[in-house]
């Protein structure tokens, strides 16, 4: 599970209506992009320089924050729930993509499943529980700082649960 340099492009916002606004980029990263909104108006998404690098961006109040990573040149935010914690990706010194969250200005590293070797958190909730995949084919979700395949719980071994994404 690699991350992928998005295309350059300026974020923006629909209000209402037609109404659309640009977001800021921060200086040396020209462009990005919005993927979630909370319902308390904060904006996670990502910024990308002309390189490809990305980083996790959380807008608050219109201002980008970058986010940063786990060591590596990428980092992906992929939700943000009501009390400004962002769930995401990032990309650890060796390359290898890792589910985590932003809370406060740190970034949180998620443990890999037993035998995984890569991660993805993709949702949020205000309780703070992230939903992802844990390597390949393995949905997971953490709760209480701890990381669960969601397939243990599956009583029918007929399938695989191999994301969950809200």
């Amino acid at each position: 599970m690699a991350l992928n340099a998005a295309k350059l492009s300026l974020p923006w916002l629909k209000l209402s209506g037609v109404s659309v606004t640009l977001l800021p980029c921060v200086d040396g990263w020209p462009g990005g992009l919005a993927e979630h909104i909370s319902t308390s108006g904060l904006i996670a998404g990502k910024l990308v320089k002309a390189s490809g690098a990305a980083h996790a961006c959380l807008w608050t109040d219109g201002k980008p924050a970058d986010l940063g990573t786990l060591g590596g040149e990428h980092s992906d935010a992929q939700d943000v729930n009501v009390n400004g914690i962002v769930a995401g990706i990032a990309e650890t010194k060796d390359g290898d993509a890792h589910a985590c969250y932003w809370q406060d200005g740190k970034i949180h590293d998620l443990p890999l499943l037993p035998d995984g070797t890569a991660s993805a958190a993709h949702a949020i909730n205000a309780s703070g529980i992230i939903v992802g995949e844990g390597d390949v084919s393995n949905a997971a979700v953490r709760i209480h700082n701890v990381v669960h395949n969601l397939n243990d719980l599956v009583v029918d071994k007929g399938f695989t649960l191999g994301n969950a994404t809200a």
